[in-house]
């Protein structure tokens, strides 16, 4: 009885922790998904001072897949700088490398993720 009594005991804590932990993962989660948001909204807030000056047009689509890449890419920096130093250097480099001709397309691949139109020159 008293072997039954601790394992279940044991068992019950186990429990208790697993749960505790998966609620844990999922709170972080949502926290990301939010911060997410958030930083997609300021992006697009400031979208027309970039690309006025760029000379750069970017969607809100385009926007949402590189805030996605700044979390994925530089997951040490926070949001909502790392997305837009992010935004800048890349509107910055399809500028100059469209405008010397090294870019041909008006679509650009980036290594390793699926080519999607990310930038509509």
């Amino acid at each position: 009885d008293k072997y039954l009594a601790d394992r279940q005991r044991y068992l019950q804590e186990i429990t208790n922790e697993v749960l505790s932990n998966i609620k844990s993962d999922l709170d972080i989660i949502k926290d990301t998904n939010k911060k997410q948001n958030e930083t997609i909204d300021i992006l697009k807030s400031v979208k027309e001072e970039y690309t006025t000056f760029h000379k750069v047009n970017i969607s809100d689509e385009d926007i949402e897949v590189l805030v996605h890449l700044a979390n994925v890419y530089f997951p040490n920096k926070k949001n909502p700088d790392k997305a837009i130093e992010l935004l800048d250097s890349t509107l910055s480099y399809v500028k100059y490398n469209y405008s010397n001709g090294i870019i041909k397309e008006k679509e650009l691949k980036l290594k390793g993720l699926q080519t999607k139109k990310i930038y509509n020159i």
